[in-house]
């Protein structure tokens, strides 16, 4: 029982907060893995600690709806900035996804307030 409300809450969670995936399974992979090494991970549910998403769907998108800012759509990125640093840009209404090192601490401030 337990799951299959785990699966609901995963499939509603995405229906609201998925807005473009980037398509880039290295990029998907290497920000699950800073997740899985980050204490704020809870790995029974797949969780982030710290902003609460499901990281196996936050982790392949481009763009995201933040629920705590009453559904501004931002650059996915890690609300401690851990994850590997990207250059977005906007193409066509699509958002564009290219990993250039480092870390997304400062996309991370940048959408703090």
């Amino acid at each position: 029982m337990a799951a299959h409300f785990t699966g609901l809450k995963k499939a509603l969670a995405y229906a609201f907060l998925a807005d473009q995936e980037h398509g880039q399974q290295a990029l998907t992979t290497a920000r699950l893995k800073t997740c899985e090494g980050c204490p704020n991970y809870k790995q029974e549910t797949k969780q982030c600690g710290v902003c609460g998403c499901f990281m196996d769907i936050k982790a392949p998108l481009a763009t995201n709806r933040n629920p705590m800012k009453l559904g501004r759509i931002e650059v996915t990125h890690c609300p401690k900035g851990l994850w590997p640093g990207i250059e977005a840009s906007v193409k066509k209404q699509k958002v564009a996804i290219v990993p250039i090192g480092g870390c997304d601490y400062d996309l991370a401030q940048y959408y703090k307030n």
